[in-house]
């Protein structure tokens, strides 16, 4: 692909920092094949860099993103040089790793994104290749990596759109990348909400709203990721006042430290769905919408959103075709699947989600095979392919669309 060598942007909360990214090659991991250690890098890296001078030594977070909520990360260096360092024309550059749970999990054909930190620290991020991660990030900066293994950099406009993904946009505070929002005013109200341990999602979720700038005159696609955002960022602030408390105490023993963990893991992998469950309920209610959350429908069914509600629902006598179902998932995975059972008697199903990147043959099978009705914030449903965007919903059209059905 071309490479811009306007590598710096300052929009949408991000700091200034350089980023390139590649595609890994066997050579380049350590499965068994090299020994290498090293990435090769050209004139992109060295934009990101600067010369190299010497074996520069640099501080790096080591991230490895796949579809596990139990992200591998680390902490160590990278040292930056050119073995071609004393050629008088020559120049070969190479950014040596160490082997640590990331390094050591990287495989040919993942792709590799170096971010340059404000403080010149590195944060190298690793998506394994077929994932979720992988996915989304190729779709959202259009990269197309087909046999492209050249350190190539990103454009400003690319670097921008990272931000549209919530798991890259909470990535981008946990590495530092861009400052967290949240308050100390903020952070000592959401610790005040239950008194002392860990706010409700349902406080978390009505704090976000509180406090998140919302510009007036906002649609709901904006509406829904400012709210996702402004509690992403107090839940991450909120985490990290008892973390700091118990990294201050230490552990008694490794099953400490790995039960703190996991609890760490679990608590947030409960709280995500909840969480976007509710901001679109706010929606919803904006929209002046009748809406029933977890209405039972056949059997133990619970679909996330009913409308109008339960009553009308069983009711045989009220149309069918003024009933709808409305499912959040911010991922789908292989979970949509579920939605097509909780209303029998709604053929077509609404579905909202937050992912990027969803395979073309994955959409075919839920819009086609399944009926459902796809919808996503407008920024994220505009980072697919022209083909596939005409039939997917922004959140504004979804409202326009439950309107249509329900009250006609």
């Amino acid at each position: 692909m071309p490479v811009d060598n306007t590598f710096r942007h300052r929009s949408q909360g991000l700091r200034p920092v350089a980023i390139a990214w590649k595609q890994l090659r066997a050579v380049e991991t350590l499965e068994g094949r090299s020994n290498q250690h090293e990435l090769n890098a050209t004139k992109s890296l060295e934009a990101v860099l600067g010369v190299a001078r010497g074996r520069d030594k640099i501080d790096t977070r080591f991230v490895y993103l796949n579809d596990d909520e139990d992200t591998p990360s680390t902490d160590g260096q990278c040292t930056y040089y050119d073995s071609r360092g004393a050629h008088p024309t020559r120049s070969e550059l190479r950014l040596y790793f160490p082997t640590n749970a990331v390094t050591e999990t990287m495989r040919q054909g993942d792709l590799a994104i170096l971010f340059k930190r404000e403080d010149s620290s590195l944060a190298f991020v690793v998506c394994h290749e077929g994932s979720q991660a992988d996915l989304q990030v190729r779709s959202l900066l259009n990269l197309d990596l087909d046999g492209d293994y050249r350190m190539s950099g990103l454009t400003a406009e690319q670097v921008s759109l990272l931000s549209i993904s919530p798991r890259l946009r909470t990535l981008a505070i946990e590495l530092g990348l861009t400052d967290n929002p949240t308050s100390d005013a903020v952070l000592d109200e959401a610790l005040a909400l239950n008194g002392g341990d860990f706010p409700s999602t349902r406080q978390m979720s009505d704090l976000a709203a509180k406090h998140a700038v919302i510009p007036e005159g906002a649609d709901a696609d904006l509406k829904l990721q400012l709210l996702v955002a402004e509690e992403e960022a107090i839940f991450l602030r909120v985490e990290e006042a008892p973390l700091r408390k118990q990294l201050d105490a230490g552990f008694r023993d490794v099953a400490h430290f790995v039960g703190v963990a996991k609890s760490v893991l679990n608590r947030r992998k409960s709280r995500a769905g909840t969480s976007l469950q509710n901001h679109v309920h706010r929606i919803l209610q904006d929209n002046a919408l009748l809406v029933e959350p977890q209405a039972m429908t056949e059997g133990k069914e619970r679909p996330d959103f009913l409308l109008p509600g339960a009553a009308a629902y069983h009711d045989a006598s009220f149309p069918r075709h003024r009933l709808a179902m409305l499912a959040v998932k911010r991922t789908c995975k292989d979970r949509w699947r579920q939605v097509t059972t909780e209303a029998n008697r709604i053929d077509r199903k609404h579905l909202l989600t937050l992912e990027a990147g969803i395979s073309e043959p994955q959409l075919r099978s839920m819009m086609h095979d399944h009926h459902l009705i796809v919808a996503m914030p407008r920024d994220i449903r505009d980072s697919y392919p022209a083909h596939l965007r005409s039939r997917l919903l922004t959140i504004e059209q979804l409202m326009e669309d439950l309107k249509r059905r329900v009250v006609s």
